[in-house]
């Protein structure tokens, strides 16, 4: 029962005083990602993968205090990390709107949580704070795209950017066919995939995708420009993922690039030149970038501007969280 409970109490200490109190509803759930063993093992300070207090709960600084100047905060994206800023805000006094072009809150997360082996699980971070937001007074305005003539309309205090990454752009030949499409729409439902499938990137979410379609009878090959796949993974978990991908019957072709997409095949460059052909009906772009479609137009009017989650830098849920919660206690 301890071994069991340990890594969930990490996660929300507080996690048998909310079960005696009928509050599970308000519990931070453990996602099982074993961050927390894989640094105990690396003699690294401990931390949490979705609780930002963790190792930081005798340090003041790390709550949210009652804010100086209560603000008025439009934070456009409600994915982890717009969500976490918005109800950590919020308790600082401020009020807080969160803005989204989806009528259903968890940006990214609702395509990522449909890969195979357990990232269901990652859907809880999303139960809780969109009940963390609904108990703090959060306003939603979902199904609303932010536009340049939306902030100049509300002019609000402080504007949060939490609108998650943007795909990249295959720059060979064939880069803009039109069976080259993202990993969102994929796992999506929304976009048509063939029998031989090429995806593009060898970070976990290729990885995600390429297990969602392997089990949907694709056959599919990974190729990305890390020097091994599942750079961003877990050090302690990323050998299952090479499991996956091996009973699957997955190739993953490290170190390279698309060169070109011709009819029914690409053509990939190895990082020492070397080229050789891949049958494929369809790409799936999972390489990601920062998104500032919005930034300069905010920096434009003089408004406080934060930047954050994967329209930062693209990363994982943990940074999402953390860099959500950082800022909402600064705003």
């Amino acid at each position: 029962d301890i071994w069991e409970m340990c890594r969930s109490m990490i996660a929300d200490p507080l996690m048998p005083k909310k079960v005696l109190e009928g509050r599970e509803d308000e519990i931070r759930h453990c996602v099982a990602c074993n961050l927390c063993l894989a640094r105990l093992f690396r003699d690294a300070p401990m931390t949490c993968y979705i609780n930002p207090l963790c190792a930081h709960e005798h340090d003041e600084s790390f709550y949210p205090q009652k804010a100086e100047e209560e603000k008025e905060v439009m934070i456009v994206g409600a994915g982890p990390a717009g969500l976490e800023c918005a109800y950590v805000a919020t308790q600082r006094g401020h009020e807080v709107h969160v803005y989204d072009k989806r009528e259903e809150l968890g940006g990214t997360l609702l395509e990522a949580s449909r890969a195979p082996y357990g990232d269901e699980e990652l859907m809880t971070c999303v139960n809780y704070q969109k009940k963390m937001c609904e108990m703090a007074g959060v306003e939603f305005h979902l199904g609303t795209e932010v536009t340049d003539d939306l902030i100049q309309e509300e002019m609000p205090d402080t504007v949060v950017l939490a609108t998650g990454p943007v795909y990249s752009k295959i720059q060979g030949p064939g880069g803009d066919r039109e069976n080259v499409v993202n990993v969102l729409d994929v796992m999506a439902g929304k976009a048509e995939v063939g029998e031989n499938v090429v995806v593009w990137g060898n970070r976990k979410p290729g990885i995600g995708v390429a297990l969602h379609l392997v089990k949907q009878g694709k056959k599919v090959t990974i190729v990305g420009k890390e020097k091994s796949a599942g750079f961003d993974i877990n050090p302690s978990f990323k050998w299952r993922y090479m499991i996956y991908l091996r009973q699957n019957g997955i190739m993953a072709y490290n170190d390279c690039d698309i060169e070109e997409i011709n009819d029914g095949e690409i053509i990939v460059k190895t990082f020492d030149g070397y080229r050789f052909p891949v049958k494929c009906d369809t790409v799936v772009v999972s390489t990601r970038e920062a998104n500032d479609s919005l930034k300069k137009v905010v920096q434009a009017e003089g408004v406080e501007l934060f930047v954050i989650g994967d329209a930062l830098v693209p990363r994982n849920l943990s940074s999402a969280v953390h860099d959500g919660y950082r800022i909402g206690i600064r705003i």
